[in-house]
């Protein structure tokens, strides 16, 4: 097993870890199976997956990452069975610029940039959910 199928693998056993048994199965069966094959099979590397806490409607969570000047960056996320709609913003973190968004519809939010290098902040926002709603994140580059 090469060195990145190895990554991946410890990425994916690692999401099991903290999430109730029905949240967690609905969120890694959707990794397993379509959120991380589609980053792989497209050259990305992952680097950092983080959880939520549970978020209501309007909740939101941030998260910094740190991705190198010149790289290709995929964040995405993975609300579980509760969430309807999910969106992710990225800005920079010194400038508060926008850098990337997802506001679509959708429980699974995509954004991709190309970075500066320094640091960026990813801002979940819980937009409509059944109930409190655990995301994961997943933070990429090629």
């Amino acid at each position: 097993m090469n060195s990145l199928a190895k990554s991946i693998t410890a990425a994916v056993l690692a999401l099991s870890l903290s999430l109730p048994a029905s949240a967690d199965a609905y969120i890694e069966r959707v990794m397993r199976d379509e959120l991380v094959p589609a980053l792989v099979n497209n050259g990305f590397t992952l680097h950092d997956t983080v959880e939520t806490e549970l978020l209501a409607e309007g909740d939101t969570q941030t998260f910094t990452i740190h991705p190198d000047a010149g790289d290709e960056v995929i964040v995405a996320g993975v609300g579980d069975w509760d969430s309807n709609d999910v969106d992710i913003f990225v800005v920079g973190a010194e400038s508060g610029d926008l850098v990337a968004r997802d506001i679509l519809r959708d429980d699974k939010p995509v954004c991709s940039f190309h970075s500066r290098g320094g640091s960026y902040k990813v801002i979940v926002k819980v937009i409509d959910t059944d109930r409190p709603a655990y995301v994961r994140v997943v933070y990429a580059t090629r």
